[in-house]
C-alpha cells in the first residue's frame, strides 16, 4: 500500500534528494496511511486536533475561515505535493484554527508525528527539507498579512500574481475559480473582475477562464510599490 505512493512522493519537496527506493524504505517503517475524499468533503473542522502530518498526493485543499455570521473566506489553497497540518500536529495546543475542504477528488498521505520525529533524527536531508518548508510557510504568512493590510484591490491582485507559487511563470493556470480567488484576496467577486478587466485593458495581464498570462511584470511591481 505504501510503496505505490513513493513515485509521487519523489516530487514532494519533503523528499527532495531521495530516490523512490529510499522513500519506500522510509514509509515501510512509519505509522502512515492514505485517506481519500470526494470534492467538497470536510477534511478537518475548526478546533479538530491531529497527530498526523499530511501530504497531498492528489487533488487540492481549500483552507477556509468560517465566521459566526455565516460568511467565510479562503485563507490558503493547498495543491498536490504540498504539506499541511504540521503546525497543528507539532503544536502544544494541537487544534486547527480553520476548516479544510477537499477540492476535487483528493488523496492524502498522513504520517504520524512520532514517525516524523524519528525520520528527522535519522535523516538530515529530510530534516533540512522540512525546516526549509516551515521557513517558507512563515514567509507565506507574512505575505498574507501584507496582502490583507492593503485596501487596494489592484494591489492585492498584483501581490497575488507576483508572490504565489506559480508567479515565476509568464503563463499559468490558476488553481482556483474567480470566486475562490476573491475569497483569498478578501474582496468581492465583482470588484475582482472589474480590476482584472482594467489590468487587461492596460496591457498588464491577459486572462481567459483560469488561464493567466502576465504581459507586463514590471507593471505589477509598480502597482505594489505605489
Amino acid at each position: 500500500m505504501k510503496k505505490k505512493y513513493s513515485d509521487f512522493s519523489v516530487s514532494c519537496y519533503l523528499f527532495s534528494g531521495k530516490a523512490a527506493e529510499e522513500i519506500d524504505s522510509i514509509l515501510e517503517k512509519t505509522d502512515c496511511f492514505v485517506k481519500r475524499y470526494v470534492s467538497g468533503e470536510s477534511v478537518f473542522n475548526s478546533e479538530d486536533s491531529t497527530e498526523y502530518f499530511g501530504i497531498i498526493l492528489k487533488g487540492s485543499l481549500n483552507v477556509k475561515k468560517n465566521l459566526e455570521s455565516g460568511r467565510g473566506y479562503t485563507i490558503f489553497h493547498r495543491k498536490s505535493g504540498d504539506l499541511f497540518g504540521g503546525g497543528v500536529a507539532f503544536s502544544r495546543n494541537p487544534s486547527f484554527p480553520c476548516d479544510i475542504y477537499s477540492q476535487g477528488e483528493t488523496e492524502i498521505l498522513y504520517i504520524n508525528k512520532k514517525s516524523v520525529y524519528e525520520i528527522l533524527c535519522k535523516d538530515s536531508v529530510i530534516a533540512e527539507n522540512l525546516i526549509s518548508l516551515f521557513s517558507k510557510e512563515v514567509l507565506v504568512f507574512e505575505r498574507k498579512l501584507e496582502l490583507f493590510s492593503t485596501s487596494s484591490i489592484r494591489k492585492k491582485i498584483a501581490f497575488s500574481l507576483l508572490y504565489d507559487d506559480y508567479a515565476v511563470l509568464e503563463k499559468f493556470r490558476l488553481p482556483y475559480s474567480k470566486t475562490e480567488w476573491a475569497e483569498l484576496l478578501n474582496v468581492s467577486r465583482p470588484s475582482l473582475c472589474r480590476e482584472i478587466k482594467k489590468l487587461h485593458e492596460c496591457g498588464i495581464i491577459e486572462m481567459d477562464g483560469k488561464n493567466m498570462r502576465i504581459i507586463d511584470r514590471s507593471g505589477l511591481e509598480k502597482i505594489i510599490s505605489e
